[in-house]
């Protein structure tokens, strides 16, 4: 993946964990930081949007590569930073109806919460 690449892919893991209610502050302070970095070094380009939803993300790979962002060891750094914090994030899992035992290893901290438990059958009638 090229540095603009990275950049690109950074701002969409930015954009779209800071729509979910799942976002921590420190996702949300990381994507605003490297959105104010580029901010920055595109100021003097107009009419550049670093909006990664409905834009042409072609023309914002060529402005990020003319102004040099993946050759900016703090811009670079930043979005390494932020696409590590999204992948370690919080994942949630829904399972709506589940027919048996599924075992996995897990290597991580899991909370598993299965609702109401159904209620267990009748036993049958004493003779």
């Amino acid at each position: 993946m090229s540095g603009v690449d990275v950049i690109v892919a950074a701002l969409a893991a930015g954009a779209t964990a800071g729509t979910t209610n799942v976002a921590t502050a420190a996702v949300q302070e990381i994507y605003a930081t490297l959105r104010e970095k580029l901010r920055r070094l595109l100021s003097g380009q107009t009419h550049v949007s670093l909006e990664t939803d409905g834009t042409d993300l072609e023309t914002l790979r060529t402005h990020l590569t003319e102004a040099g962002a993946d050759r900016d060891e703090d811009i670079m750094a930043t979005a390494h930073r932020l696409l590590e914090h999204v992948r370690t994030g919080p994942v949630i899992l829904h399972v709506g109806t589940n027919y048996g035992a599924v075992a996995h290893t897990m290597t991580a901290p899991v909370a598993i919460n299965y609702g109401r438990l159904p209620d267990p059958p009748t036993p049958p009638a004493a003779d």
